[in-house]
């Protein structure tokens, strides 16, 4: 036996509208203030991490210490991750997942046409820039899709999405 949801269930709804009906729009400020403060902790973590990169690799063995610059260069493409947020989950809890496995489907591709590419040519360094660099290509992507689909715009990107429609529903 199936059940069937009420009409009102099955429409899409908009987490900013939801959010200022419901009046946790001043939760979800909060959370943003306090994912400020998040990022400026992992940013001083990752600037550890590439400013020591090698005395943290020595500690596994002196061959480790060879693979400073790969550290270096995924520790770039992590922070542009941490810069966009939750985006991949956003999409997923909102019922947008059709529209992200696009984006990662994508992004996974690219990686490996990238990494076919650069590493005959550049070697390690070459599959750490295009892992890199598809990591920040499907964070930015779906930070882009969120303000489209969600209304929410990202922390740290907040200023490139702008849009009149995200600016009336979340009071920014």
């Amino acid at each position: 036996m199936t059940q069937t949801l009420p009409s009102s269930t099955k429409e899409n709804f908009n987490l900013a509208v939801l959010a200022k009906e419901a009046g946790i729009a001043l939760v979800i400020q909060f959370a943003g203030v306090a994912l400020t403060y998040l990022v400026q902790v992992f940013l001083a973590r990752w600037m550890g991490r590439i400013v020591f990169s090698q005395p943290v690799l020595g500690i596994f063995g002196s061959e480790f210490m060879v693979a400073s610059w790969q550290l270096k260069i995924l520790v770039l493409g992590n922070l542009v991750s941490a810069w966009c947020g939750s985006v991949g989950y956003l999409m997923v809890m909102t019922g947008h997942q059709n529209k992200s496995v696009v984006v990662f489907v994508s992004a996974t591709i690219i990686n490996i046409v990238l990494n076919a590419i650069a590493i005959p040519l550049f070697g390690a360094v070459g599959a750490a820039m295009a892992t890199a660099f598809t990591t920040a290509l499907w964070n930015i992507w779906l930070s882009f899709l969120v303000v489209k689909h969600v209304g929410v715009s990202p922390l740290v990107f907040r200023g490139l999405f702008q849009w009149s429609s995200s600016k009336s529903e979340i009071g920014t």
